[in-house]
């Protein structure tokens, strides 16, 4: 069983970034959370990228609500320093990681208290991250070339991303919550403008086991969170995970 949770961690909680805006109320109201029991809370705020991938210092404004108490830090990839995290991540643990993006600045946050945990020594630690917190964008990638065949027949993959059997339209800019795509029906979302059913060579449906679904995502979403493009592991520890229809949780010994 999960303990509760003891801190919370946001990663550029900015419009920049989240351009639909789909991650900002959860985030919201996970810090007035924590503010009403006393629970520590840091976020991490980002710059302004210019056009080419071109660094800037301007520290871009965060979407967040007046009032919050948080400690606040700046990072342009999500990268937090030994300093800011002696403290907060301690042994037995709960880091609550919220905001994005999901594989990227998101992703760094995590290897930053993992390296951290791994040098200083420190054990027993868990992350949660919640789906309707973290946030991510797509290109645009059209129908007819963007899905395929994967050796398990029962699985299939559109834009990388397989839910129920289900594929996810990606548009433009637009910023997407892990909750839109990962849910207890595996694709079954209230509005379906941004979903298709597969199909196999023969035009019949494909449906994706549950587990199917979860490989997936776990997959798609956060195996670079273990290992990098190189093959080196990034939780050198034993660890655990688990998907449920609203987190991903991580336990690193």
């Amino acid at each position: 069983m999960m303990p509760d949770l003891e801190r919370l961690i946001v990663i550029h909680p900015h419009a920049e970034f989240d351009g639909s805006l789909k991650a900002k109320g959860a985030i919201g109201a996970a810090i007035e959370q924590f503010n009403h029991k006393n629970g520590e809370v840091l976020v991490v705020q980002g710059f302004k990228e210019l056009p080419g991938h071109v660094k800037t210092n301007r520290r871009l404004p965060m979407y967040l609500r007046r009032g919050l108490k948080y400690r606040l830090t700046q990072s342009e990839g999500g990268e937090i320093s030994t300093a800011v995290l002696r403290g907060l991540v301690t042994d037995n643990g709960v880091i609550n990681l919220m905001g994005g993006m999901i594989g990227q600045c998101h992703r760094s946050a995590f290897e930053s208290i993992v390296n951290y945990m791994q040098s200083d020594g420190i054990k027993n630690v868990s992350f949660v991250m919640p789906f309707d917190g973290c946030y991510f964008q797509h290109s645009w990638t059209e129908w007819g070339h963007s899905w395929e065949r994967v050796k398990d027949p029962s699985k299939y993959r559109f834009d990388g991303v397989l839910m129920g059997g289900c594929g996810y339209e990606m548009n433009g800019a637009d910023s997407y919550s892990l909750s839109e795509v990962i849910t207890r029906t595996f694709g079954e979302m209230d509005e379906l403008r941004h979903r298709k059913q597969l199909r196999d060579t023969n035009g019949d449906p494909i449906l994706a086991t549950s587990d199917a679904v979860l490989r997936n995502a776990l997959e798609y979403f956060f195996g670079g969170y273990f290992t990098t493009p190189r093959g080196e592991a990034i939780v050198k520890r034993a660890y655990e995970t688990r998907v449920t229809d609203s987190n991903f949780q991580v336990h690193v010994q």
